[in-house]
């Protein structure tokens, strides 16, 4: 995630674009993930966009290690340059994120506040899947400790962080000891083996998860030991390895076959919606109301949304926009290999100059995509506080909105109206917020780590 930062490899080429897409493409993640009904709702389709920055970062470090091994690096030199830069570029601002809630944690101790006790519980019981960047296997390991699930969501995006620290320690060693054409050799095999590793993966832990012996652990509820697995499969790294081979693939070849990349992508953006939305039908005729009505009770905002629209809408809404549906049909086989490549092409026209929305190349885009990393650090956390902190001027805004909107047209437009009013004064307050804080954490803790990153200097054998 923070690789793009400062899209500039060591080649010296500055891919401006990608800052852009970046920007866009935080927006839609951060937006996906945001608890409200209608301002999420335009971005249900929008979960495949976090898979587009693991294809950045392969993209990007494969041509900087590539570079690095023409110049002929000793293979000491070589691990010292890489990993030292990506420290500087990584570490800081993630370990001082981490320092922050064990200092609140300190401070506050126990707590009854809502969100807040689930919030330190999570941090509280996983410290160490955090600071060793192995989150991404939490459900697992809490599995095999017999720890039961904590469905707070304000930390969940630090998986994505553990699965590309992950592949930096797979990455310099297949570029190094690689020759060109066996490194093409083994992303064309991760590409096509991946969706069986997938296959596999979802054998496995399924058989696992209704093993008689663990039964127990999931309360013997079938949409528990579903989701559990669909988790797995979504966050673990050897299921994630095709995102990382579509971008080494954009480094080892040019692609001059796509003559333009922006229709390759409209074309397959249109397959995957007809696919998904088609899946979506499916799974919602197959979704059983008692598993919707077990998920309302963690999920409140879940419960607002049957309180608006019919159950069949849920159904498919929750199908479309949720990871945890991917498991029904067996989605999850193809889907992550059709998201990589319309990822793929995205990078492709972005590296090109020719990225496919204009607007990613205008200059105060491309300096928000900059600054993102810490937008993306700091997203759900902030949202809950200014969430909780406002929770009673929000209260009195919903009152008035739904009583004013009702007078006028009707309880239910009442209620809708008061739920987008709520949302819209929400979304006021979190998105500049984060934007200043993004930026400040950039231009007075980032950018200092970011010197000394382009201060490494690695001598030639």
């Amino acid at each position: 995630m923070a690789e793009l930062a400062q899209a500039k490899p060591s080649t010296g080429k500055y891919f401006g674009s990608l800052d852009g897409y970046r920007a866009f493409g935080t927006f839609v993640v951060v937006m996906h993930h945001v608890p409200f009904i209608f301002i999420r709702t335009p971005f249900a389709y929008g979960w495949w966009v976090l898979q587009s920055f693991f294809v950045i970062s392969g993209f990007l470090l494969t041509l900087i290690l590539l570079k690095d091994k023409q110049k002929g690096y000793a293979f000491k030199e070589y691990l010292k340059e890489f990993y030292l830069k990506r420290f500087y570029r990584i570490f800081p601002l993630y370990w001082a994120f981490l320092a922050i809630l064990a200092i609140v944690i300190f401070l506050v101790g126990t707590t009854q506040i809502p969100l807040i006790s689930d919030f330190l519980k999570e941090y509280q019981v996983n410290w160490w899947l955090f600071w060793s960047y192995t989150y991404n296997y939490k459900e697992l390991a809490n599995f095999l400790q017999n720890v039961q699930p904590n469905f707070n969501p304000f930390l969940s995006h630090l998986w994505s962080l553990s699965v590309e620290e992950q592949f930096y320690l797979m990455l310099p060693f297949m570029v190094y000891f690689l020759s060109l054409k066996n490194l093409r050799r083994l992303v064309l095999g991760i590409i096509i083996l991946s969706p069986l590793a997938r296959l596999a993966t979802y054998f496995y832990f399924n058989h696992l998860a209704y093993s008689p012996e663990y039964n127990s652990y999931f309360n013997g509820n079938d949409f528990m030991k579903n989701s559990w697995v669909a988790v797995i499969m979504l966050r673990s790294t050897w299921c994630q390895l095709d995102c990382l081979a579509f971008g080494m693939a954009l480094a080892l070849w040019d692609f001059t076959w796509i003559k333009s990349a922006k229709k390759w992508f409209w074309w397959s953006f249109l397959a995957f919606l007809i696919i998904v939305t088609l899946n979506g039908i499916y799974t919602a005729t197959q979704i059983d109301t008692h598993h919707i009505m077990d998920l309302a009770q963690l999920n409140p905002i879940l419960r607002k949304t049957m309180e608006i629209f019919p159950m069949w809408f849920v159904k498919f809404y929750s199908a479309v926009s949720e990871h945890l549906v991917l498991i029904e049909n067996y989605h999850f086989v193809y889907i992550y290999t059709i998201v990589n490549f319309l990822s793929f092409l995205i990078v492709m026209s972005c590296i090109r100059n020719k990225p496919f929305l204009k607007f990613m190349g205008n200059d105060k885009v491309v300096y928000t995509g900059k600054i993102t990393y810490g937008a993306y650090l700091f997203h759900y956390p902030l949202l809950m506080f200014i969430i909780l902190f406002t929770m009673p001027i929000m209260a009195k805004v919903s009152k008035i909105s739904t009583k004013i909107i009702s007078s006028f047209f009707g309880d239910y437009i009442g209620l809708v109206g008061s739920q987008i009013t709520s949302e819209l004064v929400m979304m006021a307050i979190y998105l500049p917020a984060l934007w200043f804080l993004s930026k400040y954490c950039f231009e007075y803790f980032e950018m200092y780590f970011i010197k000394l990153k382009y201060k490494v200097k690695t001598p030639v054998k």
